[in-house]
């Protein structure tokens, strides 16, 4: 499965593995410059589907909602104000999704 619109590009390998590649903020607030990927980089295990735009959702095997990226909006939904999140966070305590 993979996933891309937004900065960067994501593939689930057959594993259940995610790799991230593209253009990535790394910092909370944008003050820092992007960096690229220019190959594939491991970013988690366990993950069953995703979806990509400038924000990510993810759902990893046991049925937990994560994400991570552009958060201007609080698109996130973790509760946490801040511009970015760059890397994947736990979402909705408690909630199972199916994929």
């Amino acid at each position: 499965m993979a996933a891309g619109q937004g900065p960067g590009s994501y593939a689930i390998k057959s594993d259940g593995t995610l790799w991230e590649w593209g253009l990535k903020y790394p910092d909370e607030d944008y003050r820092t410059s992007f960096v690229t990927n220019l190959v594939p980089v491991y970013l988690t295990d366990n993950c069953a589907a995703i979806t990509a735009s400038n924000h990510v959702l993810l759902t990893k095997t046991d049925g937990s909602p994560w994400a991570w990226g552009d958060n201007q909006s609080s698109q996130i939904g973790d509760g946490v104000s801040r511009m970015n999140c760059p890397t994947p966070v736990r979402i909705m305590e408690g909630v199972k999704l199916s994929s």
